[in-house]
């Protein structure tokens, strides 16, 4: 454990705090007071953090990193048990600071690098007599999670399916299990047990609570394979399997037996973030980027793909899918998640993807997101990028970035979308969505009519032709801020798309167009994470003047080089980036080499041969 400097990082310190509810009602410069009296410490992978038994002297706050949270056994108090995964932004040991109790559990940087705040006891207690509104909002923070903690201490799971009871699995709608991957076992008197497959997160267990009013929840931890086996198995005594069994009659699923609903419902409780459907194949799963089988199908037809997506399709989607043989479209599964679907033809016959978009929106901080990220949040006007292969997770960024802007300024957020993906909730901001095709023609044509309704902020779903660009750069240098995406797989090849796309007689003006409103672009890519899930590397680009006058002057080439000199505005280099997670334990050194701008120079960085295989070279 080693003490890091705090004075050049009090903007992000202080970035991290506002998000966190323990701190969120506090002002700016309350904030920062905050910031400036802890102590920032940064922690190896499996370097404990606190110990069980030891004094609460103080408590933390995440900055960056996961740390695992280790309790004892209740049958067995020598041996530990790992209960739960702490992010960014979440404390550690609050309580027992405030209750002068022993610490409860022992907390381990988990993967890569953990970076925390330490705030003392004594440092506490002072804010409490200096910062008023530290006590009431600390106050208030603490009393609903101390609300919603009680009876919920997370122990081992020792059921098996034979001890799950019906009654139980009856207080707990199972679309609503699914969706969180939550498992009712069995209540005895007014306890009910809860199994969860992820940490139990505070405000989850308040909605199970308000489902069955008068009932304590017991928490135990259980495996997806689990849960899985044992929603299975209350589908079956439902008479609800034949979304996923085959007939005896026909050896294959029947459209009456087949629904859209149940199989995006096994989708949720997979985790995955696509459903394959595809004539002549069994119904596929893309989870953490790979695509699977679905167990428990059989393949489905022409007419079954058409049949399995009617609840979803609208006569205009129908018409559209007759006429041009593909329609992209937005809809909703109310209680489970909204999704995008991609209705077309091929050689074998009708195929779809189904994509889910969370419910939640996840905020920069949770995703891990830079601080530059934000910073182009709060920008007056210009043109930001948001680049990246399909499925990259460049919505998921975008929806983070109007998140950011919808608690923190009073501006009118307009966003142009085919289809509507994330939905904002208008907070201190005013957000509007707009769809193509539901509520305007086109892109550019939406682009036209925004400046008449009076926008601030203006999202731009996809910049996929010439009209639509030449319109997004005007529309940045009238004043306005402009948030665009293209597919690019880094921030400079960006740069060249946007000129491409223009004849070259128009290709000087447009480049010094560009040069005046580009304010940055964020490349990013997804890498499999070690321990599953998947993390961004990120490519990002700020614009100072030199930048601007290599885009002028047609010299990308040498914007790589101002990019790494200008790392402390914030410019970073993809391969720098994936060099990091290899570095922090986060990613393999070949699945980066996968997603390597330049697989050479990145493994000379990582001092592994092409094929992932580490030389006596260089490392990190």
């Amino acid at each position: 454990m080693r003490e890091i400097p705090i004075d050049i990082h009090v903007d992000t310190v202080t970035g991290v705090l506002r998000n966190t509810k323990l701190f969120s009602g506090l002002g700016e410069s309350q904030l920062r007071e905050v910031a400036a009296a802890g102590t920032m410490l940064e922690l190896k992978a499996g370097e404990p953090l606190v110990e069980i038994d030891a004094e609460s002297d103080g408590f933390f706050v995440i900055l960056r990193g996961e740390a695992r949270v280790l309790v004892r056994k209740p049958t067995a108090v020598e041996d530990l048990v790992d209960v739960a995964r702490l992010g960014v932004g979440e404390c550690i040991g609050e309580i027992g600071v405030l209750l002068d109790e022993p610490r409860s559990a022992r907390v381990l940087a988990s993967g890569g690098t953990l970076v925390v705040m330490r705030f003392e006891s004594e440092v506490v207690f002072a804010m409490f007599r200096r910062i008023p509104d530290f006590g009431v909002t600390v106050a208030r923070s603490l009393a609903q999670r101390l609300r919603a903690r009680t009876g919920t201490e997370v122990r081992e799971s020792d059921v098996d399916i034979a001890q799950i009871q019906p009654a139980a699995q009856a207080l707990v709608p199972t679309d609503f299990a699914i969706r969180w991957r939550v498992l009712p076992v069995r209540i005895e008197g007014n306890v009910l047990q809860l199994g969860f497959v992820d940490p139990p997160d505070p405000s989850l267990i308040s909605r199970v609570q308000n489902m069955v009013p008068g009932v304590a929840i017991s928490a135990v931890r259980i495996d997806a394979a689990f849960f899985n086996q044992a929603i299975f198995a209350r589908e079956e005594q439902l008479g609800t399997t034949g979304a996923y069994d085959a007939t005896p009659a026909t050896g294959k699923p029947s459209p009456r037996e087949i629904t859209l609903e149940k199989l995006l419902r096994r989708m949720a409780a997979l985790g995955a973030s696509d459903l394959h459907l595809s004539a002549g194949h069994r119904p596929r799963l893309r989870v953490d980027g790979e695509i699977n089988d679905m167990e428990h199908t059989t393949p489905v037809t022409d007419d079954d793909v058409v049949e399995l997506l009617s609840d979803s399709l609208t006569e205009h989607h129908q018409a559209e899918f007759g006429r041009a043989n593909d329609v992209d479209y937005g809809w909703m599964l109310k209680g489970v998640a909204r999704y995008r679907i991609n209705l077309f033809r091929t050689r074998e016959g009708a195929s779809a993807v189904v994509r889910q978009i969370p419910e939640r929106i996840m905020t920069a901080e949770q995703l891990g997101l830079p601080e530059i990220v934000k910073r182009f949040g709060d920008l007056p006007n210009g043109l930001v990028l948001v680049t990246g292969p399909t499925g990259s997770g460049k919505s998921t960024t975008l929806a983070a970035m109007v998140d950011h802007i919808n608690k923190t300024r009073a501006v009118h957020v307009l966003t142009l979308e085919d289809p509507i993906e994330f939905v904002h909730q208008s907070d201190k901001a005013l957000v509007n969505h707009r769809e193509v095709g539901a509520h305007t023609a086109s892109f550019a044509r939406a682009l036209k009519a925004a400046l008449r309704e009076d926008p601030d902020i203006i999202l731009v779903g996809e910049m996929r032709d010439r009209e639509t660009i030449a319109l997004a750069l005007e529309t940045a240098n009238t004043g306005h801020l402009v948030f665009g995406t293209l597919h690019t797989s880094t921030a400079i090849s960006s740069i060249d798309r946007v000129v491409g796309v223009f004849p070259s007689d128009e290709q000087d003006q447009i480049r010094s167009t560009l040069a005046d409103c580009l304010r940055g672009v964020i490349a990013q890519t997804l890498c499999r994470r070690i321990g599953g899930g998947r993390i961004a590397a990120h490519d990002i680009l700020v614009c100072n003047p030199a930048i601007r006058n290599l885009i002028r002057r047609r010299e990308p080439h040498k914007i790589a080089s101002a990019m790494q000199t200008g790392a402390h505005s914030g410019n970073r280099l993809l391969n720098h980036d994936l060099a990091r997670l290899v570095s922090e334990g986060l990613v393999e050194a070949d699945e980066a080499l996968r997603r390597a701008a330049d697989r050479d120079e990145l493994a000379t960085r990582l001092g592994v041969k092409n094929d992932g295989r580490r030389t006596s070279g260089l490392g990190v």
